[in-house]
């Protein structure tokens, strides 16, 4: 049994035994943001994955920042690298929400999801994780630990991010809403006044008169002061709203992509001087292999190869020579002529 019949078996050996420790239970897992100030991507940053979260987050939440922790999402050193971003992620403590994700792909290539060191970090993360690993019909061990699991990464930007257009309708009603109850309460109570003058208007006598005189003035102040409190909290919303329009500005957005943008340059100076240090060590290491299994490393221990003059043919059996044959002899450092006295064949 190998490829995906191991990565098979491994699955179903692993998955029972944290079942059985309450990884899996509904009861530890966090619930998401309604609103996430900020999502953590940790994924192939070159994969197409990566594009399809980015794409819908754009599309329902485009004030919503993402960022993006690469690490290798198949192969060997895979679980390694996903452990780090993890890590780093919560090391950090920028985002509310994080999404484990990657396309795709045959049971070998999903493999990584399965690692058990993984799945124990996912479950211990403090902060919330959601899992989209392959299609709808995958699943993995890190969907099960997870504190939800999507069946695409399009799917679990869907189920993060909250619908920026959805959210602006029901303000938008609310606000219609609101000014149709400011409306039918100025319309009320001026109903109301109107109705008070006419019996003030039928009340001759002039302490009546007083005491409604009184009583309007009395309403005309609550209506006053509803009226202001009414303003002073539409005018409140306002300003929340313009304070969120300006955080969610592009500018400010393209400040923050720059200032992250300034460090790739360096990184991948450091990324690139690691990569040559590994492969000089690599080819090092191939050099000295080449050399134990030399010819001249054999030879340099004393041993020689023999050839016959008159065909160049290497002599590998006595019965390959006659008495009287020239041959050659190859040293480490050069060559000897040699004639052949004698022939003795073991029997």
């Amino acid at each position: 049994p190998a490829g995906a019949g191991s990565a098979q078996r491994e699955f179903e050996a692993l998955k029972p035994r944290l079942q059985a420790e309450g990884l899996f239970d509904t009861a530890r897992k966090a619930a998401l943001p309604a609103f996430p100030r900020r999502i953590g991507v940790i994924t192939s940053p070159s994969g197409a994955a990566v594009r399809d979260v980015i794409k819908v987050l754009r599309r329902r939440a485009p004030q919503l920042p993402v960022t993006i922790y690469p690490a290798q999402v198949q192969g060997t050193g895979a679980a390694d690298e996903l452990l780090e971003a993890l890590a780093i992620a919560i090391k950090r403590d920028e985002c509310d929400l994080l999404l484990l994700t990657r396309g795709g792909g045959s049971i070998e290539d999903l493999a990584v999801f399965n690692d058990e060191r993984l799945a124990r970090a996912i479950a211990a993360s403090p902060i919330p994780v959601v899992s989209a690993v392959g299609h709808e019909i995958d699943f993995t061990i890190a969907d099960f630990v997870a504190d939800r699991r999507a069946p695409t990464p399009s799917a679990a930007a869907e189920l993060v991010s909250p619908d920026s257009a959805a959210l602006a309708r029901k303000l938008a009603d609310f606000s219609s809403r609101l000014q149709r109850a400011v409306r039918r309460h100025l319309a009320a109570d001026g109903q109301h006044l109107a109705r008070l003058g006419g019996r003030l208007q039928r009340a001759a006598p002039a302490n009546r008169l007083r005491q409604q005189q009184q009583r309007l003035d009395g309403l005309e102040m609550r209506l006053t002061r509803r009226i202001r409190g009414l303003l002073d909290e539409q005018h409140r919303l306002l300003e929340a709203r313009s304070r969120q329009l300006q955080m969610m500005s592009p500018a400010r957005q393209l400040v923050q992509m720059e200032q992250r943008l300034a460090g790739l340059p360096e990184r991948l100076r450091q990324a690139w001087h690691l990569q040559h240090r590994r492969r000089s060590e690599q080819l090092a290491s191939i050099g000295r292999a080449l050399h134990a299994v030399s010819p001249l490393a054999t030879m340099q221990r004393g041993y020689s190869v023999m050839r016959r003059s008159q065909d160049d043919r290497v002599v590998t059996r006595v019965t390959q020579l006659t008495p009287g044959d020239p041959v050659r002899a190859l040293l480490v450092d050069g060559s000897v002529e040699l004639t052949v006295d004698r022939v003795n064949a073991e029997e």
